[in-house]
This record gives C-alpha cells, structure tokens and sequence, in this order.
C-alpha cells in the first residue's frame, strides 16, 4: 500500500509541504531534546549520517522509526500533525 501512496501522492504539493513541514519538526524535536545527531544515532543505535540523512528527506522513516523517535525525543504523536 506504501508504494501505491507514494507513486500516487507523493509530489502532490499538499503531501510535499507536509513532508518539509516533518524534517522541520523532527530536527526540532530532537534538538528541543538537547541532543546532537551523534547522541540521537548513539540512541537509536545507527550510524549518525543516518540521522542526517533523515533530518535531510533523504531516508524515509517508518511507522516503527517514528514510535521510536517519539519515544527518545519525548514527544506525544501530535508533535508531528501537519500544521500542529
């Protein structure tokens, strides 16, 4: 179903700003955090360019990655609602 969503919506402008408006809240969030890339890669246990490259759009994040961010950042699922 991912796949189909992507290749349907994902450069619509609506699924676009929302996408810009998650990189900036998860740098905020982990920042808001007091944590550099290298602790945040140090507590999910990945390499820090991959924290960067998250942050960047440049890896996708799933279901899973996102519960474990909430949890390491300490932010409720709204944090991430488009325009909250």
């Amino acid at each position: 179903m991912s796949v189909v969503f992507s290749r349907r919506y994902a450069h619509r402008p609506a699924y676009v700003k929302d996408y810009q408006e998650f990189l900036v809240k998860l740098k905020r969030a982990r920042k808001d955090a007091g944590m550099t890339q290298t602790a945040a890669a140090r507590a999910f246990g990945i390499p820090q360019q991959v924290v960067s490259n998250m942050e960047l759009g440049k890896r996708r994040i799933d279901a899973i990655e996102l519960y474990h961010i909430l949890k390491v950042y300490k932010k409720p699922w709204s944090f991430f609602e488009p325009g909250a």
